[in-house]
């Protein structure tokens, strides 16, 4: 799988041949190349990145204060037994079609007296959990106090990401796969319409 010239990445052994045979065995049109080159775009997808003019990837995103929000992050706040949602787009928090800042978000719903950190709730991308922004900005905290990882773990923890992307983009071929293999077979025997069997049975009369 090239890049550029006299640049690839090398798939490991393992890795290709799970894939090869999973392709093989859902009988997917898709190549190996194929399905990588979706995995990584479902996990680009997952993580709000972008590649930027030099390669390089991109995060974007709304800081709040030191809590980083990458795009596709979702905001809640409940008030008079109303759920009111906003959402990260680029690099601005939208609620009903307009930019705000957290503060602004808690005000459009609920006047002021709000504490926005106490109020909105948040889940990430790829995540199915709602937390308190409060809670979300102590993790964030203590994860920027941490120790960088090793090129080993920073590796191994882009492969499992990586994985868990390609699992994923599998799941989807395969239903498609299914989709597809259902929409052609629902013609046949005993699930054809009365006016393709009165054809059938005029043709041999």
């Amino acid at each position: 799988m090239s890049i550029d010239a006299g640049e690839s990445v090398a798939l490991p052994l393992t890795t290709l041949l799970t894939l090869r045979e999973h392709l093989s065995f859902s009988e997917s049109k898709l190549s190996v190349e194929q399905a990588v080159v979706l995995a990584i775009r479902e996990w680009m997808a997952n993580s709000g990145a972008t590649v930027g003019e030099a390669g390089s990837e991109v995060l974007r995103g709304y800081q709040w204060k030191t809590l980083f929000l990458p795009e596709s992050t979702q905001l809640r706040m409940m008030y008079a037994e109303t759920v009111h949602y906003a959402a990260v787009v680029g690099e601005s928090i939208m609620y009903r079609n307009r930019p705000v800042s957290p503060r602004e978000f808690t005000m459009a719903i609920a006047g002021c007296g709000r504490n926005a950190w106490r109020d909105v709730w948040i889940r990430f991308p790829g995540s199915r959990q709602w937390k308190r922004a409060n809670i979300c900005r102590i993790e964030q905290d203590k994860k920027r106090r941490q120790p960088p990882k090793s090129p080993v773990d920073t590796m191994a923890s882009a492969a499992a990401a990586m994985s868990d992307a390609l699992k994923t983009a599998l799941m989807l071929v395969e239903e498609t796969s299914t989709q597809a293999t259902a929409h052609v077979e629902r013609r046949l025997a005993p699930l054809r319409r009365d006016d393709d069997r009165l054809h059938t049975d005029c043709s041999f009369d």
